[in-house]
């Protein structure tokens, strides 16, 4: 339990990590994707709800995406779901992503509106 944690990830016993080819079928992938795709077609940001949450036109289109993703359909539809929703609050996976891309600095809000960071928008 030791080696577990405190070894660098070079030293662990008994685990395998291994990073994919693509990134493609990851779902956080795809979604940062979608807002950042969004915010360039609109010149680095987009509008954010009122409560600082992304848009229902985006939460359609990451819903839409649950189909190429390669995780477990719910058989029947449930009001909050890891990977489909109505709005951000309903949809874990996509407000995950929204929260790691603001804590590492990917996007940022400001007057109501969701920009991407500058160096990202060159990188990208």
């Amino acid at each position: 339990m030791a080696n577990w944690l405190y070894a660098l990830f070079e030293q662990l016993q008994w685990v395998k990590i291994s990073t994919p080819d693509s990134l493609s079928a990851s779902p956080v992938m795809r979604y940062l994707a979608l807002i950042i795709d969004e915010a360039m077609a609109q010149e680095g940001s987009f509008k954010a709800t009122s409560k600082g949450n992304l848009t229902t036109k985006l939460v359609k289109q990451a819903s839409e995406l649950l189909p190429e993703l390669a995780v477990a359909q719910f058989p029947i539809n449930i009001s909050i779901s890891e990977f489909a929703g109505s709005n951000e609050d309903k949809f874990n996976a996509l407000h995950y992503t929204r929260v790691l891309a603001d804590i590492s600095g990917i996007i940022y809000l400001r007057s109501g509106r969701y920009h991407v960071k500058k160096s990202v928008q060159k990188h990208y």
